[in-house]
């Protein structure tokens, strides 16, 4: 446990850090904490270290506190009285949870602290604050206590549930985003280029289709629009017409 522990942010300097002791500002039991003593208005300039009776990891939630409050060394007896904290993150940001409203007459409370409030690792400092049914409000001395880091509760939906390992993953995403972005490019240029030489290919075949038919018409046209002269013996088993001035010097017909 790191005991040192700046408490110059609070309002002033002058704090006193106090731990929790048996028999002081604690009742245990066989060892075990039983609950913790706040005086809401003891005089003194005073800082509690809950660190050895109480402490939390992120993403933690529904963990309590037994807390028996005084005031001036007399059980404050807080039936209608509404329990809650305020206090300040590691990083500085304030945080206000309010309690539920107390219907015993008892001085002892559970406070719970609730799913979602231990967000970031360090120390929490906070007070608890007691407000009555006319709104008057009073205050217990100052706390903290110590939230670790838990890799096995880490949670999107808490501010900072993935710290400090979210950089690496945020690091691993972005190179697995730019891989595939560059393998969908490569993918996307080679359908181009597909689709490009299907495209040089349909137009190389219909041209060369075209030249072939007009190449034959070509021939055709050249061999039956003129003047032609046939040698040797010809057969023209379908049938021949001829129109007028047939010439020749011998023409047989068989009928």
């Amino acid at each position: 446990m790191n005991n040192d522990v700046d408490i110059t942010p609070l309002i002033d300097t002058g704090y006193v850090q106090k731990t929790i002791a048996n028999g002081q500002n604690a009742v245990f039991k066989n060892g075990r904490l039983v609950y913790i003593i706040l005086d809401v208005d003891k005089p003194g300039k005073f800082f509690f270290d809950l660190r050895t009776v109480f402490n939390a990891s992120t993403g933690e939630g529904g963990k309590d506190l037994k807390i028996m409050f005084m005031n001036n060394a007399v059980p404050w007896q807080l039936n209608g009285k509404t329990i809650s904290i305020d206090g300040a993150y590691p990083s500085g940001e304030r945080f206000h949870v309010t309690g539920s409203e107390n219907q015993a007459n008892s001085s002892l409370i559970d406070f719970t602290f609730p799913l979602g409030l231990f967000q970031e690792a360090g120390v929490y400092q906070f007070q608890f604050e007691i407000r009555d049914e006319s709104g008057n409000l009073a205050t217990s001395h100052y706390c903290f206590f110590q939230v670790t880091q838990n890799a096995t509760l880490l949670a999107a939906d808490f501010k900072n549930g993935v710290n400090p390992f979210d950089s690496d993953y945020t690091k691993w995403k972005n190179q697995v985003e730019q891989e595939i972005n560059a393998l969908t490019d490569k993918l996307n240029n080679l359908n181009t280029s597909a689709d490009q030489l299907e495209q040089l290919m349909n137009n190389y075949i219909s041209k060369a289709q075209q030249y072939v038919e007009d190449a034959t018409q070509k021939a055709v046209d050249k061999l039956l629009s003129g003047e032609n002269t046939w040698t040797g013996r010809q057969h023209f088993n379908g049938g021949i017409t001829f129109g007028n001035n047939a010439q020749g010097d011998t023409l047989i017909a068989n009928t």
